[in-house]
């Protein structure tokens, strides 16, 4: 414990052990936040990704108040090309980054006083790259944004839902809810239809199998990187169902016709939110029934009869979320150079985000992936 000056004090944790995770969820039960900065996501992810895939050294922050832990940012530091880059945990797994405050100290004056502690107990870095940090983190503004001068980045969005389906289909395109009915009765006509979500082990195994195949034969299909191909990613999404609790819940569901999958969809339930994360679907002759909008619907309809109160779909500009969605959430970014050879490596992200956002660049890159792929099929 590091005593500093105004009653304030930091701890410092280089590993998810028994004391950190005794710290995380007693502030985790008192502050708002996203299922992805809960001890249950961040310490499965840490151990999966995390440790084997980015090799990256936790540097959790808990920042007490005469003893009284009132905030935790969950950063690590990992080495990128020799530089030491300051980052929050999650990696490409964590939709929104944020730190961990109680209420009473997101206002100005007193998370100014959080931050400074912080900052006085950080170890040498060449980079801090924080992303995806939200606007808001429930009702509150998130105060790190004013603090770092954060830029915005991009969108993610949320349908707040009502009491019951017919309220809320109300708001929907009526040729839409046709059309997925319609798409129902012709699906009923080839054989058995279920919705299912997986309730065991085995049945959540059978399903995470299935929902990598489907995502990556999307991924070859577009072009877009692959990253279920890693090993760690699908060993986190694998070991996901360990977080289930009675607070907590991996939800991987499925449409069905007789054994075939039709389509996957993993996401959380907590604090009566659902998160919509990996949602892929069948191709072949089967996408032509739209599985992947059929099991959408059937999952945000099981959310309003749950009295779940938001249906969030996370990250993303995808024009199919604009039909189902009232809120749109502004997501920032903070990139930041603290040495020389860390400020031209800023310089480097910045092009590198620059080709991703230019339609022009970006169709040039796809095609060069697709063709690149193609020829490296053609050999074998």
């Amino acid at each position: 414990m590091v005593t500093v000056a105004n009653k304030y004090t930091a701890q410092i944790f280089h590993e998810f052990d028994e004391r950190l995770k005794s710290v995380w969820l007693d502030i985790q039960e008192r502050c708002e936040l996203t299922p992805f900065q809960t001890y249950e996501w961040l310490s499965i992810w840490n151990r999966t990704v995390g440790m084997h895939r980015l090799k990256i050294s936790p540097l959790v922050f808990c920042i007490y108040y005469e003893q009284l832990p009132v905030a935790l940012f969950p950063y690590g530091i990992r080495n990128v090309f020799g530089l030491r880059v300051l980052e929050y945990l999650g990696g490409d797994q964590a939709d929104y980054n944020a730190p961990l405050v109680c209420q009473a100290w997101t206002n100005q004056e007193r998370f100014e006083a959080i931050w400074n502690t912080l900052l006085d107990e950080l170890p040498q870095y060449d980079v801090s790259n924080f992303t995806r940090m939200p606007e808001k983190v429930g009702e509150h503004v998130n105060p790190l944004i004013a603090m770092l001068a954060a830029h915005h980045q991009s969108y993610a969005y949320s349908a707040r839902l009502t009491q019951s389906w017919e309220e809320f289909s109300a708001r929907l395109p009526k040729k839409m809810l046709k059309d997925n009915s319609r798409m129902m009765r012709r699906l009923n006509d080839l054989g058995r239809v279920e919705f299912k979500t997986a309730s065991s082990s085995e049945e959540f195994i059978e399903l995470v199998e299935t929902m990598f195949e489907q995502k990556r034969r999307r991924c070859r299909e577009t072009g877009v990187r692959d990253i279920m191909a890693d090993g760690y990613v699908r060993d986190f999404y694998r070991t996901l169902r360990q977080c289930t609790s009675g607070r907590f819940v991996v939800n991987l569901s499925a449409l069905k016709v007789d054994d075939e999958i039709l389509a996957t969809t993993l996401g959380v339930i907590f604090r009566n939110n659902y998160s919509y994360l990996v949602p892929t679907y069948i191709g072949g002759d089967y996408a032509k029934f739209s599985p992947g909008r059929l099991l959408l619907e059937y999952l945000v309809k099981s959310s309003v009869d749950e009295h779940l109160t938001c249906f969030d779909f996370t990250v993303g500009s995808e024009a199919y979320k604009t039909i189902w969605c009232d809120q749109q959430i502004s997501l920032y970014r903070r990139v930041e150079g603290r040495s020389m050879i860390g400020s031209v490596f800023v310089i480097w992200l910045g092009l590198v985000e620059w080709v991703k956002k230019n339609q022009y660049s970006r169709a040039a890159v796809t095609t060069v992936v697709r063709l690149l792929r193609g020829a490296s099929s053609a050999r074998k």
